[in-house]
């Protein structure tokens, strides 16, 4: 973009830079753009979806194929959760926005400002998100999906998101992997600390108890220098948790996730009571202790800080 400003004397300079820029947007979307491959086709394409978008008869045969769909993959929703969100304002999280696209008669989709909150991957998306909620434009009820897509950690992804969720919203009721949520008063105190730990990547640190109250994590991670290049050039290592998570005095079951290192800073929320008031194995398996590992970091390298909070979290009211 600088030699694009410079003397026309520059231009095997500035061709090569277009070039180079080139080569780099298709190492990170890690093939060459269908837009380059085939523009017909992409101008093909969009002109159909407008023309879906603006078709009476085409966007009811858009509709219909989405509702197909839904059933065919199981994925349709239970009877008594429609009943409940119409003629409510409601989002549905973190994933399966399409079900608005299924179920028309479903009119007050509010959903969060990140669609599909796994995208909000950084500190003011997360905090974008998380203040939606927290205000008087959040929806009245939310549709939440509490499990893994197979790579995201449903509790945080993204994390503020998520403390926010628990903070303002209240379970309804549970059918198969769904939950009703309903918009209740603040029910979340001022965290409290209650311990801070330091560790390198691929070490587990423990995480604190405060029985009956939330704990959240605030967590500080170095990565290598040559990481964070290449993660503002194109997609640096991936970093990735390994959490041990279950009850006090229960088998302690092991999961891995991948860890988004710009919302470390967040709070993230480690286990939550019993006054959170989900239907069990609906809510977040507490967590015992964990570990980042990757990030172009070996076991032993690289530093993880974690400051944590106890958060009081008082039933939601009738």
């Amino acid at each position: 973009m600088c030699l694009a400003r410079l003397p026309r004397r520059w231009a095997p300079a500035q061709a090569g830079a277009v070039a180079v820029a080139a080569v780099l947007a298709c190492l990170a979307n890690g093939s060459v753009p269908l837009a380059l491959i085939s523009p017909a086709e992409s101008a093909r394409a969009l002109a159909g979806g407008v023309g879906d978008l603006v078709s009476g008869p085409r966007w009811a045969q858009v509709q219909g194929a989405v509702q197909a769909q839904e059933r065919r993959s199981g994925d349709g929703l239970p009877a008594r959760l429609y009943l409940a969100l119409l003629g409510h304002s409601f989002a549905v999280e973190p994933l399966e926005d399409s079900m608005t696209s299924a179920y028309p008669a479903l009119r007050h989709w509010d959903p969060e400002p990140v669609l599909q909150a796994y995208n909000a991957y950084t500190p003011y998306l997360d905090h974008l998100d998380a203040t939606f909620l927290a205000s008087a434009r959040a929806p009245q009820l939310v549709l939440y999906r509490p499990v893994s897509t197979g790579r995201q950690d449903p509790a945080w992804e993204p994390p503020a998101a998520t403390e926010a969720l628990f903070c303002h919203y209240g379970q309804v009721s549970t059918a198969d992997h769904w939950v009703l949520l309903r918009r209740v008063p603040d029910r979340c105190g001022h965290p409290q600390p209650i311990g801070t730990a330091t560790g390198h990547f691929g070490e587990p640190i423990s995480v604190p108890s405060a029985p009956g109250q939330m704990v959240v994590a605030r967590l500080s991670v170095s990565l290598p220098l040559l990481t964070r290049i290449e993660n503002t050039l194109l997609k640096g290592p991936a970093v990735h948790l390994r959490a041990w998570a279950g009850d006090t005095g229960t088998e302690l079951s092991e999961v891995t996730y991948r860890f988004v290192a710009s919302t470390a800073g967040d709070a993230h929320v480690m286990a939550a009571p019993a006054t959170l008031g989900y239907t069990p194995g609906y809510g977040p398996a507490p967590l015992r202790r964990f570990e980042l590992t990757g990030g172009g970091w070996a076991a032993g390298q690289g530093t993880v800080r974690a400051r944590f909070y106890a958060v009081s979290l008082a039933p939601a009211t009738s």
